[in-house]
């Protein structure tokens, strides 16, 4: 290994050719936290240039190259570290050479201020493209991914202003920022252009670290970090499973195409989630839930998302070839993506998909994506899922949180995994969820059901804790009443929740007979809660019952409220009576334990 200190045009300059291999991540620098900085080094660089005439040293970080074969007179490098920093810079310079071409084609300079222009300009560009190769051997920075096809765009000034990619943002953002410099005194612009190229070429500096033959670049790779954009598990395991797949790099691209590109080039993966305790992409998620379904034997639940490559490395791998290995991580791969993606619609995995989100119960999806395998579609994985959903949504109603259950959820894939004929499987939920007996994971009944609408308030600090989940509730109530069920799942951000009898009934509904204290106990309440599509006016809902049961009736059309107009009054009792019947209806959305034994 020898390292060295370059500047950037050193760097570029002659006919080189880098070759970011499949090891490496994704291009995921942005705006906040690396163009921008990079960029207000670069501006700082120049004025300092520009004002001083001073040259300011500015060290930009590391990059480890390793020797590689290429083309005859040229210097191929692969890039172990430092990709994201390579094409950003590439970009950053093909993006002033264009905001200087900007210059000379539409603000029409002529004379020598052009002559000067031109020649700043074909410095840089020579440094963007290997002039004297052909094909893709022209371009000096080569990514394995669908990056590629764009990056080469970039460089030949052929993008489509329609596309949009986080290579063409990056693009967009150092060209917006040079245009901008360069104008801001256009009577200074060839100075200003030289001072960015110095910035840029000569003060900018890179320590490049080469490779000898023999060091291992995956190793090295999985010990560094790029700046702020450490290694995921997933890349971590991407690398490591691509590697043992041969030793011959030819042969890891062609096992690398066939097995992860497909994955890899869905920028869906990639996007950033929150769920649970979760902070991260789809695909580490996904890998979370592959690995711990997969050692389920060997790990318990507290195992951390940080230790899952260590149990991967050590234990994964060690279970089965290869081949089996990758296939198995795409079955789930599928079943996942098909379990997030599914259409919210009124079958019953649609209906459960939409609460799942609404109650950020992700907590489930493992028991769900295992459930998938086996049982794939029919009645019997939704028979199982009306189990899994009536726990968690009677546990909701109960007063208990819908995410803690980690435990039960190893626990109940490792049993599942353990079961010996499939048909037994829906037994053995029932089974397991209704001998629970403890607050953290029983299974509440009818009786505690009902007990928990009328005894305690749905609405508010003791209430359910999350009017999010309060309108699930009400929509599921509003859903089964409607005729056929073809009601429409709701987005819930379009729902209002609506106290019937206001929370200032003191002031306008007030009456001599009435006990206050009993009132103040039925207002949030299940009987007295209901949603509408439309918020109503203050004044509106605090009119008296008989205007305010038009006024719901005219306006609203979900089926929770039609039966409303059956009342003549509302006070406590009619409270207590609509709680009775919408607790009614709970336990039949949500049947318990003995009335799903009857479907089986």
């Amino acid at each position: 290994m020898e390292a060295n200190i370059r500047n950037v045009f050193d760097i570029f300059n002659g006919e080189k050719i880098f070759l970011v291999p499949l090891f490496q991540r994704k291009y995921v620098w942005n705006k906040e936290a690396q163009w921008n900085p990079l960029w207000e080094d670069i501006e700082n660089l120049a004025n300092i240039r520009l004002e001083t005439k001073s040259i300011v040293p500015h060290f930009l970080g590391a990059v480890i190259l390793k020797k590689s074969d290429g083309p005859s007179g040229t210097d191929n490098r692969i890039v172990i570290d430092g990709q994201q920093r390579f094409v950003t810079l590439h970009i950053a310079i093909i993006a002033l050479s264009r905001a200087i071409k900007t210059f000379l084609t539409e603000k029409n300079h002529g004379g020598a201020l052009a002559s000067e222009l031109e020649e700043i300009k074909n410095t840089i560009e020579r440094q963007t493209i290997n002039i004297g190769l052909q094909g893709d051997n022209r371009y000096k920075i080569h990514l394995y991914d669908k990056n590629f096809e764009i990056l080469k765009k970039i460089v030949d000034g052929s993008r489509n202003s329609e596309e949009n990619s986080i290579l063409l943002q990056c693009y967009s953002f150092f060209l917006d920022r040079f245009l901008e410099y360069l104008s801001f005194e256009i009577n200074l612009i060839t100075e200003r252009a030289k001072s960015l190229l110095s910035a840029i070429f000569d003060d900018m500096l890179i320590c490049r670290i080469n490779l000898d033959d023999h060091e291992d670049e995956y190793e090295i790779f999985e010990t560094i970090n790029d700046r702020g954009t450490p290694l995921t598990v997933w890349d971590k395991a991407k690398n490591y499973i691509v590697s043992r797949s041969s030793t011959d790099s030819k042969l890891q691209e062609e096992f690398y195409r066939k097995y992860i590109a497909e994955l890899d080039d869905l920028d869906w993966w990639y996007e950033n989630i929150k769920e649970s305790r979760f902070e991260g992409t789809r695909v580490e998620r996904l890998f979370s839930h592959w690995v711990r379904i997969s050692l389920s034997k060997e790990m318990d639940e507290t195992i951390q998302d940080r230790r899952l490559y260590y149990f991967f490395r050590n234990h994964l791998v060690k279970k089965q070839d290869l081949i089996p290995l990758v296939e198995s991580f795409r079955i789930y791969a599928n079943l996942y993506y098909n379990f997030e993606t599914q259409d919210e619609d009124n079958s019953v995995q649609g209906m459960f998909c939409n609460r799942r989100k609404a109650l950020g119960a992700g907590i489930v999806t493992p028991l769900m994506l295992k459930l998938y395998e086996i049982l794939g579609e029919g009645k019997m994985i939704d028979l199982c899922t009306r189990i899994i959903e009536s726990y968690l949504m009677r546990r909701v109603i109960a007063g208990h949180d819908a995410r803690a259950y980690s435990k039960l959820v190893h626990s109940l894939i490792r049993d599942i995994i353990l079961c010996e004929d499939i048909k037994y499987i829906p037994h053995l939920l029932i089974d397991i969820l209704s001998q629970k007996e403890v607050a953290s994971d029983y299974w509440p009944n009818n009786d505690q059901i009902i007990a928990a609408i009328n005894d305690r308030p749905m609405y508010g600090t003791n209430g359910l804790t999350s009017q999010w989940r309060l309108k699930i509730v009400l929509k599921a109530i509003d859903h089964y009443m409607t005729p056929s069920q073809k009601g429409s799942i709701p987005e819930y951000n379009s729902l209002e929740i609506e106290h019937i009898m206001p929370q200032s009934w003191e002031k306008h509904w007030k009456s001599s007979s009435v006990d206050e204290q009993n009132r103040r106990e039925a207002i949030h309440k299940l009987g007295n809660l209901t949603i509408v599509n439309e918020k109503l006016n203050p004044k509106l809902s605090n009119k008296p019952w008989e205007d305010k049961k038009k006024e719901l009736y005219s306006k609203d059309n979900l089926f929770i409220n039609k039966e409303l107009t059956d009342y003549g009054t509302w006070d406590e009792d009619s409270i207590y009576k609509r709680g009775k019947i919408l607790s009614d209806r709970i336990c039949q959305i949500w049947p318990h334990a003995d009335e799903l034994r009857k479907e089986i």
